[in-house]
């Protein structure tokens, strides 16, 4: 069964390609490589906080710092999406940038705890929240029926930024240290704000502005289909990105060297770099929540395949 609009109502008003349209794809790509790229390092941060820095504390307190990002990173969005309709993306995703190459360039300053915490979770995670949701809104101001296919392009930043960054890592720390190593970042997360700020932008008109249409609207969750949806997304994301935070430290566990694990976030975003492209392909076709269904349940026997491998 299908279950896309795309499928039965295309709306003629989306231009679903051209120069203007694929560049905003274009600059969603690198906004979504500022935001991803760095969260999908995480597994390289994790390994070497616990390895220096942060070597009094334990794995699960140091895994804090990582949630709380993501934390950030979606919740706050949801008072940053009202600001999109109302203003449009570009200075919002300019900002975001602005404050997650910030929090790069300050990581190597920081010793404690609560200044890692301050700035990679905090600084980087606002920063972030700016950018995600205006990047995504975007896209879908420009297609309707190939937004599957628009989407997944412009997320596989993410993947390539996850393998990127954690070889530009490897390859950095043992020669400029941790410091200069994540001002290399940040300097990346500027380059990439210029084509993000340049080229991300609405189709649609904004709202007009009105003060209390910035707050969320929880009605929404009266529709019991819309919070079944919800709800089901948020257990996908929940399992999605653990491995990303862990691998390194869980392969560093059975004695492999640390400039090998170095290598595993790479491979693991290599392989996700498809898996995003071609599902959102596949949803314009067969409909966005059968092949959510689908990914899912690959997704499980992969994990049963491990478990018993």
């Amino acid at each position: 069964m299908r279950s896309s609009p795309a499928f039965v109502d295309d709306d003629p008003s989306y231009p679903e390609g051209g120069r203007e349209a694929w560049s905003v794809v274009f600059g969603s790509f690198c906004a979504q490589m500022c935001v991803f790229g760095v969260i999908n390092t995480s597994a390289v941060f994790q390994l070497y906080f616990a390895e220096n820095q942060l070597r009094m504390y334990d794995a699960s307190a140091i895994g804090w710092i990582f949630s709380l990002y993501l934390f950030l990173v979606y919740f706050v969005g949801m008072q940053v999406g009202p600001l999109f309709d109302q203003y449009g993306p570009r200075l919002l995703v300019g900002c975001g940038c602005i404050l997650l190459a910030l929090s790069m360039f300050l990581l190597g300053f920081c010793s404690a705890y609560y200044q890692i915490m301050l700035d990679f979770s905090v600084l980087g995670g606002l920063g972030g929240a700016l950018i995600n949701s205006p990047s995504l809104g975007a896209v879908a101001h420009f297609f309707h029926a190939r937004r599957g296919l628009a989407t997944g392009l412009s997320t596989t930043a993410g993947g390539i930024g996850g393998v990127v960054f954690p070889l530009l890592l490897r390859s950095l720390l043992p020669r400029i240290g941790f410091a200069w190593a994540t001002r290399v970042v940040g300097f990346i997360v500027l380059g990439l704000a210029v084509p993000a700020t340049l080229l991300v932008r609405s189709r649609l008109p904004p709202r007009a502005r009105d003060t209390a249409a910035l707050w969320p609207d929880f009605s929404m969750f009266r529709n019991a289909k819309f919070a079944l949806l919800c709800l089901s997304i948020f257990f996908i994301e929940y399992g999605v990105l653990i491995p990303l935070a862990y691998i390194v430290s869980y392969a560093a566990s059975f004695d492999q060297n640390t400039e090998t694990s170095y290598v595993l976030p790479a491979l693991l975003n290599a392989g996700s770099t498809a898996g995003r492209v071609i599902p959102g392909l596949l949803a314009d076709k067969m409909g966005r929540f059968n092949v959510l269904i689908l990914s899912v349940g690959l997704s499980e026997a992969t994990l049963a395949w491990c478990r018993c491998a």
